[in-house]
């Protein structure tokens, strides 16, 4: 989405709050946003029931707190702060209809599981070995990736979304730690072969 597109978008769903009319602001949000949002959540939690479970929260999260959003930051801000929010209490209520908890290698495996093909965050692309590389972080890395390259937020936005009560986040700190995930993933596409056009031995 063009930051031109978006910046509409959100004037439009904060005249529709102004108006008091949150149920069209709400259903104008998951609109706009949702598809990132769902591939955000994924990122996190690389668990399809989990995501979607999430999801729904995020849903049920919106439409009891859209109605107090006061500008104090962007709009999608504000939104991928209650999808954090919603996919950490997902994980903190690990049997909450899975029956079972969240396991290591769901929350922070080398590899994405295998998603239905019609999600729109596993429709190939150019960039398939770049996604498979990313596919290989950690969660928090990966979050950290969407929030900066994908959505293009400010380090203090992105601070904002992944700050909790308990474990506020700090804008120059992940900073430094995006600097340092560029690196290892400039590492990684070398050993890959990626960057010199053959693979290494």
């Amino acid at each position: 989405m063009l930051e031109s597109d978006r910046a509409k978008i959100d004037a439009e769903i904060v005249a529709l709050l102004a108006r008091g009319d949150t149920q069209s602001a709400a259903a104008k949000t998951l609109s706009a946003y949702g598809s990132q949002l769902e591939s955000f959540v994924f990122a996190m939690l690389r668990d399809n029931e989990a995501t979607e479970e999430a999801f729904a929260q995020f849903s049920e999260d919106l439409m009891k707190a859209i109605e107090r959003f006061r500008g104090d930051c962007q709009f999608r801000t504000f939104v991928y702060q209650l999808a954090h929010n919603a996919a950490l209490r997902t994980v903190k209520d690990p049997f909450r209809r899975r029956g079972r908890p969240l396991g290591t290698e769901e929350m922070a495996g080398l590899a994405s599981p295998e998603r239905e093909p019609t999600r729109p965050y596993l429709k190939t692309t150019m960039k398939e070995e770049l996604q498979r590389l990313r596919s290989s972080l950690s969660a928090e890395d990966q979050m950290l990736l969407v929030l900066r390259i994908d959505q293009r937020m400010s380090w203090v936005d992105v601070a904002r979304v992944l700050s909790t009560p308990e474990t506020p986040a700090a804008a120059a700190a992940l900073r430094k730690r995006f600097e340092r995930l560029k690196e290892r993933l400039r590492t990684l596409a070398e050993a890959e072969g990626l960057l010199r056009g053959e693979p290494s031995r």
